[in-house]
């Protein structure tokens, strides 16, 4: 089977290429069914999807959602967008492609401020280790949330965190979408939120990444 190839443009729809025919990428299959692959910015993958796949792991696909790109994986760069970075000062606008240029981030996203893994396991746990990453050779440790810088501050004044950990408020999930990392809470009443992940980036490539399945809190500690 053929398709045509399309160029994806910054997740704000496709179009197809004049007079140019591809091949459906070979071997990547799900539960028995093809699925054509478009080649989207960076080298990243789009899939063409039934309605009916469901969650399955790191990789999992939402529900309904007819194409939808793959979670950003080791060697691809981080995306540059803008963010909030909740200081001292107060909320301070961040470029995630000057933030992690020249250097090595330990990057870890959660679903949300304030909630109980997060609070009591997640965000602990980085504090506890941040010295023993540090020696390792990582510049910044920095969290991640769909949520404003504000709600991000009082977090971290709540949890005793000064300069061990950067807390990126990712208001708008822009961030996190720009990622491939988000998932649809809406029927929870939390919206868009990011899903529970770690990465370590140099100079703003991945070098490593663990995505939780949903509910699990295993490999990104």
């Amino acid at each position: 089977r053929m398709v045509e190839p399309r160029i994806l443009h910054a997740r704000h729809g496709d179009q197809q290429v004049p007079g140019q025919v591809g091949a459906v990428g070979a071997g990547r299959r799900s539960g028995g069914r093809s699925h054509a692959c478009h080649l989207a910015p960076a080298g990243r993958w789009r899939k063409s999807l039934s309605a009916d796949d469901i969650p399955l792991g790191a990789g999992y696909i939402r529900r309904g959602n007819e194409e939808d790109d793959m979670p950003i994986s080791v060697g691809d760069a981080i995306p540059a967008v803008k963010v909030m970075q909740a200081t001292a000062e107060g909320p301070k606008e961040v470029d995630t492609g000057e933030f992690f240029k020249g250097r090595t981030v330990a990057l870890f996203g959660v679903p949300g401020a304030f909630t109980p893994t997060c609070s009591a396991k997640h965000l602990p746990g980085f504090v506890q280790q941040a010295d023993a990453l540090k020696a390792k050779g990582v510049d910044v440790i920095a969290c991640m949330a769909v949520n404003d810088a504000f709600v991000m501050g009082a977090w971290a004044k709540d949890q005793g965190i000064t300069d061990q950990v950067a807390m990126i408020a990712d208001g708008s999930a822009v961030f996190t979408k720009a990622m491939g990392l988000e998932f649809d809470l809406t029927a929870r009443g939390l919206g868009v939120r990011a899903q529970r992940f770690a990465l370590v980036a140099k100079d703003g490539k991945v070098t490593h990444i663990a995505i939780e399945a949903p509910g699990a809190f295993e490999v990104s500690k």
